[in-house]
């Protein structure tokens, strides 16, 4: 029997096509295709669909299936994400990446850089966000914002793509969030040796003169990697001169 598309348990596996008879016959989506996108929160490019052999005919059959969806121009969402992948930690990577495979020579910044070094503690929902090489201008689009940064900005290579390094990441990101938010991210990076003690007085200079640093910079002493949990509950800066284990354990 021959299961049109789109397949409620397996999307982003199948499309339809015209069969004998008007018969639609299922043709499958490349496997290494979907294991990319599971890597990239369900999320594939033109591109990478095109060298795994999945042209611009068949992504067409598989949105109007509605097996795939279009989240902007040149990016799919497959719908097949990592099993086991908490859902919020779903919706961080796919903007992430929203971002990245919005633009070849874009560069992960800010909370979604972030994301990629696995830092913990943001928020559910932050914001599509990328730079690009020597600070160039792009149109923001489709709720991906495209940001200019001046020269010496950090990056390093992460899943085959530029991304804005911890520290300067941090600097970015930490005027838009909470300060809960904000200490669970410093206590993530530091837990994770992500950065060292050191760097905070880094991040505490670049934060200098950028709009919202004033109050960043009274909550970076709150900062302490031996956290156990970026969740935890909140401190004043009293609490977190206490010796480690004086500390109350988190709910």
């Amino acid at each position: 029997m021959v299961i049109s598309a789109p397949v409620d348990y397996n999307r982003g596996q199948w499309t339809s096509s015209g069969g004998i008879d008007g018969v639609p016959k299922k043709i499958p989506v490349p496997q290494k295709l979907l294991t990319m996108a599971r890597d990239q929160g369900g999320l594939v490019s033109s591109a990478q669909c095109d060298g795994a052999g999945v042209g611009s005919s068949m992504r067409r059959n598989l949105v109007t299936g509605g097996s795939w969806q279009r989240v902007t121009r040149g990016v799919f969402d497959t719908g097949d994400v990592r099993h086991g992948l908490h859902p919020y930690d779903r919706d961080r990577l796919r903007s992430a990446w929203t971002a990245l495979l919005a633009n070849r020579r874009a560069i992960a910044a800010g909370a979604c850089a972030l994301v990629l070094h696995g830092v913990k503690g943001l928020p559910r929902r932050i914001t599509p966000e990328a730079t690009f090489p020597g600070g160039a201008a792009r149109k923001s689009r489709d709720g991906i914002t495209f940001r200019q940064y001046g020269t010496g900005l950090e990056t390093v290579r992460l899943h085959g793509r530029e991304v804005v390094s911890v520290a300067h990441a941090l600097v970015q990101a930490l005027p838009t969030l909470t300060r809960d938010q904000a200490v669970a991210c410093l206590d993530s990076a530091l837990s994770q040796d992500l950065i060292q003690d050191g760097h905070l007085a880094e991040i505490r200079r670049l934060l200098k003169n950028r709009k919202g640093s004033l109050k960043v910079i009274s909550w970076l002493p709150l900062a302490d990697g031996r956290a156990e949990s970026p969740t935890r509950e909140p401190r004043t800066p009293a609490e977190s001169r206490r010796p480690y284990c004086a500390r109350r354990p988190a709910a």
